[in-house]
């Protein structure tokens, strides 16, 4: 794969989205799919104050008081080029991200948790903005199980079409268009 090409987003690979559905797919992107890229952006959620996670559904983790949730499950090698930066949304795409990506014409690949929310509302975010992403299915899960990370991957490939679903292994071969 050509590296300098591609970006790779990695979603909320966080302390408090691993668990026994996702902690094998963090091990793969640390192990196996950040050494395919040189241009890596990564993405945690943070928790604001008066975010509507803890004003409707009273769910306080991952904010300012909650540091163990936010640590990175992975391990980042060093002399990789890596972004790093916060939000409060499903939706991963961030005005800064959209233009660099459409700065440096970038081909983008998505991994991480959780593959039924935040990977695919990013997904969709990046669809609307002119931006087609490849998700990396088998490097995305569903810390609620498998089910939801196959809903997931099913309503993307009926929205983006299959070949925006790649595998791991595709990584070497590049894209498949």
């Amino acid at each position: 794969m050509k590296k300098e090409k591609n970006l790779l987003l990695i979603i909320d690979p966080l302390n408090k989205f691993k668990n026994e559905h996702t902690k094998d797919v963090l091990k793969k992107i640390e192990e196996e799919i950040i050494p395919e890229f040189d241009d890596i952006w990564v993405a945690k959620f943070f928790n604001k104050k008066n975010s509507l996670f803890k004003t409707i559904r009273h769910w306080d983790r991952c904010d300012k008081n909650s540091s163990e949730d936010r640590k990175l499950a992975i391990k980042i090698p060093k002399g990789k080029q890596v972004v790093f930066y916060e939000t409060d949304k499903y939706n991963k795409l961030t005005p800064k991200l959209k233009r660099y990506i459409s700065k440096k014409s970038v081909k983008v690949y998505i991994c991480g948790v959780d593959t039924d929310m935040c990977v695919s509302s990013t997904a969709f975010a990046m669809w609307d903005s002119k931006i087609a992403p490849f998700i990396i299915e088998d490097a995305c899960a569903s810390h609620g199980g498998d089910n939801l990370h196959s809903q997931g991957i099913k309503t993307m490939i009926r929205a983006f079409g299959k070949n925006q679903i790649v595998k791991s292994s595709d990584l070497k071969q590049g894209p498949k268009i």
